[in-house]
């Protein structure tokens, strides 16, 4: 179980290459991933603070659940201010 905390969008300002003086926007950029623990299966609770989770520009939280460390995607939902 992961947990990845995400800036919405960032724009940033091309300084070479062919967009050299443009600036781009991406979209749901994941700023961290921190792991939760194991899912077995069993129901299970994490407890998380938000406030913490949120700074340095995070503004959403996705829980994923994995399957093995590389593993396809199980389950995945969003958590919003």
């Amino acid at each position: 179980v992961w947990l990845a905390t995400v800036r919405r969008k960032v724009v940033t300002k091309v300084h070479r290459g062919e967009n050299r003086g443009r600036k781009l926007a991406h979209y749901n950029v994941v700023r961290q991933m921190i792991p939760l623990g194991v899912w077995t299966g069993e129901k299970t609770d994490y407890q998380l603070d938000m406030a913490m989770l949120m700074k340095e520009g995070a503004e959403a939280c996705a829980i994923i659940v994995q399957n093995g460390e590389a593993g396809s995607v199980i389950a995945a939902a969003w958590i919003h201010k």
